[in-house]
């Protein structure tokens, strides 16, 4: 199930998306971190909140686990074909013309998210064709 804005207000309880980075510029800094590689103070990133959906956070769900050992986890996976279709018909476009994002900020969200998503795909293709 995929939970959209509208899903997210009805929910009634705060909920972090990748929208909420966008939104708030003091989250840039934290998740340009994560996309290094260098420490995060996720307690900072999720001040405020009490749930998280989509990416970023779903990309680091394991670090969230360890770093919140009791906090309750639900990652869903889909068909990568699926997947492939929606970020090509979505978050990739966007990704592509970033250097042409005339606003610093927003850019730099989607520099942050090409490093995430594009960069680091190693990590989420090879595990998965290494075990097949």
């Amino acid at each position: 199930m995929v939970i959209g804005q509208h899903d997210r207000k009805l929910l009634m309880i705060p909920c972090h998306h990748m929208e909420d980075v966008f939104a708030n510029p003091a989250q840039l800094p934290n998740w340009q971190a994560a996309a290094d590689g260098q420490q995060v103070d996720w307690d900072e990133v999720f001040a405020g909140y009490n749930t998280a959906v989509d990416w970023p956070t779903a990309h680091y769900w394991r670090e969230l686990a360890a770093f919140y050992p009791d906090a309750e986890i639900l990652l869903s996976v889909r068909p990568a074909g699926r997947w492939w279709e929606s970020f090509s018909g979505t978050i990739k476009k966007i990704l592509k013309i970033r250097s042409t994002i005339p606003d610093a900020y927003p850019r730099s969200v989607t520099d942050m998210a090409n490093k995430i998503i594009l960069l680091r795909q190693d990590e989420l293709v090879a595990p998965r064709i290494s075990a097949t």
